[in-house]
């Protein structure tokens, strides 16, 4: 029965090491975080550092289950090293009875996991996205600081700027993309400066003591211009909801309405004017739908690989007692990188495209790991 001085004892140890090793393994993610963010917003140091505790929710699906797997694999293999393992067993201990703690320590990490997925990590995301909203011009004057460029494939426009002072562009290029995907507008100028109407979505930029050419090799030069951009998508208030910022009641509510759009009755096989509209808007709900699945999914199979790292290492850190029990981590943790993680990425992005089914595609990652921590359990305790 679980609650003895042997399994208080084990419990105790998974904690302490999890604990210790937890704080720096997030710290490192954390880096790449921040990292990623100041890419792909363009922000500076003092505004992602001014995110770090937003950061760190969103880190912790993946160190808990890294730090869990360390855990499992020094404790269990110090118990071994120290032939406390062969002393439990041999007086009559059943050996499964050893994993018991593992097992707890597995599961409560993953309702861990499951508890921060729920609501904590989506609001965690909607309030970074809130603080990015804040200041748009500011934003968008800060990618052109760091990267000297607002450039995407799906803008229909490219600004460029040789340098930023203050609010003013120096030396910028503008270019306008035409339907076909060439751009039918060029202008470069002096100096310029941008506006943002958050409100109506509108980003204004003012080119000064420049020259425009046109689609057809036309060049005229102008004093002073003003065009009228969209705002980028990333950058709008009124975007569609992305399902990592909805909370789990929030997700299931946007599920259920997805697939009620997507399963509307067809108007035939050849739809013209509203019946189109009507088609296109069923085709979007399939997607959002297989968008949205997906991260039903993903959630608690994230969560459930906390115990499924315990019960690989638990085996392998009692395999390896008498090497130092970072190699039993190292290779634990190399099939799970190697393996496991392809299989959960693979087919999170199969699955969000609609190309397999969400289920299948999103959990096959974890039956795997299941098979490998059963043959492993099952060969230990032999």
């Amino acid at each position: 029965m679980f609650g003895g001085i042997l399994e208080r004892m084990i419990l105790r140890e998974l904690v302490k090491v999890s604990a210790l090793v937890l704080p720096g393994l997030t710290g490192i993610l954390l880096l790449v975080g921040m990292l990623h963010e100041a890419l792909e917003r363009g922000l500076n140091l003092p505004q992602v550092v001014s995110l770090i505790p937003l950061l760190i929710p969103p880190t912790l699906p993946i160190t808990l289950p890294a730090s869990v797997l360390f855990a499992a694999c020094q404790v269990y293999g110090r118990l071994a090293r120290d032939n406390e393992l062969q002393a439990i067993t041999g007086s009559g201990v059943h050996p499964l009875r050893l994993l018991l703690p593992g097992v707890y320590f597995g599961l409560a990490m993953g309702a861990a996991t499951m508890a921060l997925y729920y609501r904590i990590i989506p609001a965690s995301q909607d309030q970074i996205d809130a603080w990015i909203l804040r200041d748009v011009e500011d934003l968008m004057y800060a990618r052109l600081r760091s990267e000297r460029q607002v450039s995407f494939p799906w803008l229909q426009y490219e600004i460029f700027a040789r340098d930023v002072r203050d609010q003013l562009l120096i030396t910028p290029i503008f270019k306008r993309r035409a339907a076909v995907g060439a751009f039918d507008v060029v202008v470069w100028a002096e100096r310029g400066e941008l506006r943002v109407d958050s409100a109506n979505h509108r980003m204004l930029i003012r080119l000064c003591c420049g020259e425009v050419s046109g689609e057809d090799g036309t060049v005229g030069c102008f004093e002073d211009r003003v065009w009228e951009l969209p705002v980028p998508p990333f950058f709008r208030a009124d975007r569609e909801r992305s399902a990592r910022v909805m909370d789990w009641p929030e997700l299931v509510r946007a599920r259920r309405e997805a697939a009620a759009t997507a399963a509307a009755p067809t108007g035939g096989a050849e739809e013209s004017g509203p019946a189109a509209g009507a088609s296109q808007r069923r085709h979007q709900a399939r997607g959002r739908l297989a968008y949205l699945e997906t991260e039903l999914h993903t959630r608690p199979a994230m969560a459930l690989g906390c115990l499924l790292f315990v019960l690989v290492g638990c085996p392998m850190g009692a395999r390896f007692n008498q090497r130092d029990f970072l190699s039993a981590f190292v290779v634990c943790f190399l099939p799970i990188i190697v393996l496991y993680y392809p299989l959960l990425v693979g087919g999170n992005m199969l699955a969000r495209r609609g190309r397999l089914p969400a289920g299948p595609a999103v959990w096959s990652a974890d039956a795997v790991l299941l098979v490998l921590a059963v043959l492993l359990c099952r060969r230990s305790v032999r």
